[in-house]
């Protein structure tokens, strides 16, 4: 996993609670933090189909400015315990030579004092269902959150998925990801 040295003011994108790198990549999948101006319109773009929000109370939506409205202004804006990542898959570039926007997926009810966040909020596109990108992609966030910081990660104790029963993809990624099923 490579991250960025540097790190990004967090009035700049979000105030998430811990130190935001400018991204994480392998040689498969690179993630940035979401900023609206340079990715809300491409995310609502790529992400119109409903099925893809079946299981979230959000989306899909006409445009980048709905899609800030309504999703990220109330659930990430000003939130510290949420960041939404940008998912490009590096093995599909663009005609301009970029690589392709994939996906987004986020950390959600990350816990500072207790070192424990979730990853949640997670829209593959279309295109990129059932390739390397969400298992590359949920790998680098797992790496960043429990790796310890002196080798490049926050050190957190724990990361959980949480999944809609029904949500039969989500829930065998889990697994196949080695999650452990809990039930409270």
């Amino acid at each position: 996993m490579t991250s960025s040295n540097t790190t990004i003011n967090a009035s700049e994108r979000d105030n998430f609670c811990f130190p935001i790198p400018d991204f994480l990549e392998n040689d498969r999948v690179k993630l940035v933090p979401f900023t609206p101006s340079e990715h809300a319109d491409k995310v609502a773009a790529a992400s119109t189909e409903k099925r893809l929000w079946t299981y979230l109370p959000h989306g899909p939506f006409k445009d980048g400015a709905d899609l800030i409205e309504r999703f990220w202004g109330p659930v990430f804006r000003g939130n510290p315990n949420f960041l939404m990542w940008v998912i490009f898959d590096k093995t599909k570039p663009q005609a301009n030579g970029d690589p392709s926007i994939a996906a987004i997926m986020s950390y959600i009810n990350t816990v500072e004092w207790d070192l424990w966040t979730e990853i949640g909020y997670i829209v593959v596109f279309p295109e990129f269902q059932r390739t390397h990108v969400t298992s590359n992609a949920v790998g680098l966030l797992m790496h960043y959150a429990l790796d310890l910081p002196e080798d490049g990660g926050l050190g957190l104790r724990r990361v959980e998925w949480r999944a809609n029963s029904l949500n039969a993809p989500s829930v065998g990624l889990a697994k196949r990801l080695g999650f452990r099923m809990e039930v409270f």
